[in-house]
């Protein structure tokens, strides 16, 4: 029985994260997908804390930086201090965080905001894989050999042994780019309960 399971999750794997990509028609949801998970491997095979994925976070952070970044024909990281500041954003990860992970957050900021801390990497690339699953590793290799992108891809985001959270979001430009925005947030906690 557990030699059946292994293999139908296999072939599930397979299927999920190893369709080939058609360029023509980019499918970002598989490619967020991918890169979360190859994230978690990547960050399992270090023996570093695994990521809980953040609705909030992607649709408040990920997503907005990805398309902005996007519609702007450039590359750079959007500038989001203030709006991370005071904003809603911190209150609803935090909120979403309790409701999926439990613990208590520090509510004991300037700003009576729960404590985080927020890193971004981002990747554009006209190179042509040929799985969504092989891309998301070539990313994540990538990162390697920037200091601080790595930095950002092997920190401890766990506080109090809970973890913390991440979110992506990937768009192919009309002009051939795929863009990629990952992020990654610690959640300062007081306690576990």
């Amino acid at each position: 029985m557990k030699t059946q399971s292994f293999i139908i999750s296999f072939f599930i794997f397979c299927f999920t994260f190893g369709q080939s990509i058609d360029y023509n028609n980019f499918d970002s949801k598989k490619m967020n997908s991918a890169l979360l998970s190859e994230m978690n491997s990547f960050r399992r095979g270090l023996y570093l804390d695994t990521l809980v994925y953040s609705e909030f976070l992607y649709s408040k952070v990920a997503k907005p930086n990805c398309e902005e970044v996007v519609n702007s024909g450039d590359f750079y990281h959007p500038i989001i201090d203030v709006y991370w500041k005071t904003s809603d954003v911190k209150d609803s990860i935090g909120a979403e965080s309790l409701r999926k992970i439990g613990g208590i957050l520090n509510n004991h900021t300037k700003l009576g905001k729960p404590g985080m801390l927020i890193r971004e990497n981002a990747y554009r690339t006209t190179v042509r894989f040929s799985t969504y699953q092989d891309a998301a590793k070539h990313v994540i290799e990538s990162w390697k050999k920037s200091e601080g992108h790595h930095m950002a891809q092997t920190s401890q985001y766990s506080d109090q042994n809970l973890p913390g959270v991440f979110a992506c979001h990937s768009i192919k430009s009309s002009d051939g780019f795929v863009y990629i925005y990952f992020e990654f947030v610690k959640l300062y906690r007081l306690s576990t309960f």
